[in-house]
């Protein structure tokens, strides 16, 4: 396509030179050095209104918008647990056809949600927007994503031809890593998993059961056959050479199976743009010699196991880490963490694995790094708690030393950059 060959700096999972020729079909201006010089804030306010168009058919946006008026437009909702402004609504002629609850955080699988992403793309009559709050990071992820598998391009080619046509683009550290790790599957097929967990997304999300790749441990290396404890409560999908084992637990219902076959047969229509392999059902207690010799190792080998995806069905929220007064000053560590609070009168709430999601408008954010703490005031928060106010409570309870305020709308680059650094 005439794009330019992108270099990669050994300390970085990005390009460090980009294509910002116009890609095909698309309307928005190339970038300029002023928009590259600005600071964050300001390109986020610049970008805000943009519906960005990557493709004929295919464009990007965030909260804010603004909604075209004429034509009908198809919608995927990459954040659909942040609700829209009251302010700014979808226009009737805007209608939902997916909706994703994602959080835009490092350790948010995005991949297990790519092949329904692109059946929804490819399968739209209309135009279809890719939404998520700022239109910034999951967003724009999907749509590197669609262009690698539906235009065959290699990640440097499809992150140049976004971030070209929406400067902001700035998927997170953990996105960029999937979408190189799916360049290099869409390459060969031995980068591919061969074990997939079918189970709920994550304990916030139950009802959305997705097919999750098997890896060991604190690693991003893919479990082999032989690696994967098989939990009876279960489904787990074992990609072999010329089949597919589909092993349903004895505890696990069968109705669940079809939901599996739908899914795989959209990963290879979609994603690998192959034939789908045969699938063989085995059940648990009556399989098959030629799947238990495909499972079996004769030396040993470490064992996967994926029975806690299994208990999320049993959680409906997330849990947090209630942090205490003790009467005393608490000693904070030293590593970037965030909490929020509805009032200063009740404990903060230790959020794990935040991202720009957890910012809300009626609480208070609190972000201690080594050096500083940030208070992030949201603008619909009680109005009796001041910056004096929250300065004194917290300084009664923890042992906080130097103390920043930031208003929400009007944060620093600073701000910014140590929040996303806690990723």
């Amino acid at each position: 396509m005439g794009a330019k060959e992108s270099t990669f700096d050994a300390l970085s999972i990005v390009p460090t030179s980009f294509n910002t020729s116009v890609p095909p079909n698309s309307t928005t201006p190339p970038l300029n050095d002023d928009d590259q010089l600005m600071s964050r804030k300001d390109r986020l306010a610049l970008a805000a209104p943009k519906l960005s168009q990557i493709r004929q058919n295919l464009f990007v946006a965030g909260h804010n918008a603004h909604w075209p008026s004429t034509s009908t437009y198809s919608l995927i909702n990459c954040a659909y647990e942040v609700p829209l402004p009251l302010d700014n609504i979808l226009s009737e002629n805007i209608s939902v056809v997916l909706s994703l609850a994602l959080r835009d955080g490092a350790t948010q699988e995005i991949i297990p949600f790519l092949p329904m992403v692109l059946a929804a793309l490819n399968e739209a009559k209309t135009p279809v927007i890719l939404l998520c709050q700022q239109g910034v990071s999951r967003s724009c992820s999907f749509a590197i994503a669609a262009l690698m598998c539906n235009e065959s391009l290699p990640f440097s080619d499809a992150f140049s031809q976004v971030k070209a046509s929406r400067s902001i683009c700035s998927p997170n550290s953990g996105f960029l890593c999937q979408l190189m790790e799916l360049d290099a599957q869409l390459k060969s097929h031995e980068k591919r998993c061969q074990v997939y967990v079918f189970a709920p997304h994550a304990a916030h999300d139950i009802s959305t059961w997705l097919l999750h790749t098997c890896r060991l441990p604190s690693s991003r290396a893919f479990a082999t056959s032989t690696q994967v404890h098989r939990d009876s409560r279960g489904y787990f999908i074992y990609i072999g050479i010329d089949c597919i084992y589909l092993w349903r637990g004895k505890f696990a219902v069968e109705e669940q199976c079809s939901e599996i076959k739908k899914q795989l047969d959209k990963l290879y229509l979609y994603v690998w743009k192959e034939k789908l392999l045969v699938i063989h059902t085995e059940i648990d207690g009556q399989e098959s010699k030629a799947f238990m010799d495909f499972v079996t190792s004769s030396t040993e080998s470490q064992v996967v196991n994926y029975g806690h995806l299994y208990e999320l069905q049993n959680c409906n929220t997330i849990a947090v880490e209630n942090i205490t007064s003790k009467g005393e000053q608490e000693e904070l560590k030293d590593v970037i963490e965030f909490r929020v609070t509805t009032t200063i009168d009740e404990p903060w709430d230790d959020i794990k694995n935040y991202d720009s999601t957890d910012l809300m408008s009626h609480q208070i954010g609190w972000l201690h790094t080594t050096e500083i703490d940030y208070i992030w005031l949201g603008k619909d928060r009680d109005a009796m708690w001041n910056e004096k106010i929250i300065g004194q409570k917290l300084r009664e309870m923890y042992d906080v030393k130097s103390i920043i305020f930031v208003e929400e709308g009007n944060e620093s680059d600073s701000f910014w950059s140590a929040f996303e650094t806690g990723y």
